[in-house]
């Protein structure tokens, strides 16, 4: 499997993996090298099993690796680890786990050793963890960070362009917060970003790999996730850019 932090890799988000059935050709020409699709949330499997088996077994045939993520709370742990040994496809490149504010409280730094040592122990270690959480650090200084970051092989801080927040903000932010939390920690950098833009500003930068939020978007209010679906000559070009010169 391939390292997804490594120079001229680009990952896809996926949501409801539904949307990504019989798109993979289409998601692969546009230059990503793996997808994320959503496997958990909490202690359920999240949306249709059948779908995500159809999905990771298209992506084995194409030699598309797929690194399943879940949205994770600090409860029902156990059940967390076990969806995720039970349902992890064999061409998995990684796991992300998707925390967020419910992580912002005292007292969680046990519960994210835990879940994390859990999953990787029940899948054998064989596919690596990834963190995915907000993007600036000081802006969020109960999450338990460096708990999560003691058993991730990165950190893919969320750096959106939301709420008017312009392109070059959101980078700077990263760089001078993900990065230098992520480097203390002695991990890779892997931002995920949600606007054509932000890929060259992150090269420019240093960043070799990143992820896009994400393929199956909705147009629904002001801070709405678009999605690359249906906007791929957006895209492409920065995408294709950012490849070829990390690669």
């Amino acid at each position: 499997m391939p390292d997804i932090t490594s120079p001229g890799q680009v990952g896809l988000w996926i949501h409801r993996t539904e949307t990504a059935l019989n798109h993979l050709h289409d998601i692969q020409s546009l230059g990503f090298t793996y997808i994320l699709p959503k496997l958990w949330e909490d202690g359920a499997v999240y949306g249709d099993p059948a779908a995500f088996r159809q999905l990771a077994a298209d992506a084995a045939l194409i030699d598309l690796p797929v690194v399943p993520w879940g949205y994770s709370r600090p409860q029902e742990i156990e059940a967390q680890i076990q969806v995720v040994a039970d349902h992890l496809p064999a061409n998995a490149a990684g796991i992300v786990i998707d925390a967020e504010g419910e992580w912002e409280k005292a007292g969680v730094e046990m519960l994210a050793h835990q879940l994390c040592h859990g999953i990787a122990q029940a899948t054998g270690h064989r596919a690596p963890l990834h963190l995915s959480s907000f993007y600036a650090p000081r802006l969020h200084p109960q999450f338990p960070y460096a708990a999560f970051l003691t058993h991730c092989e990165s950190f893919m801080p969320q750096s959106y362009v939301e709420g008017g927040t312009p392109p070059d903000i959101v980078t700077g932010r990263t760089m001078v917060q993900a990065y230098t939390l992520a480097h203390q920690c002695g991990r890779a950098l892997v931002p995920t970003v949600n606007d054509p833009a932000l890929l060259p500003l992150f090269h420019t930068a240093g960043v070799a790999a990143a992820n896009v939020w994400l393929w199956d978007g909705d147009s629904c209010g002001p801070d709405s996730d678009y999605g690359v679906l249906g906007r791929e000559p957006l895209w492409q070009p920065a995408l294709s850019g950012f490849i070829k010169a990390s690669g």
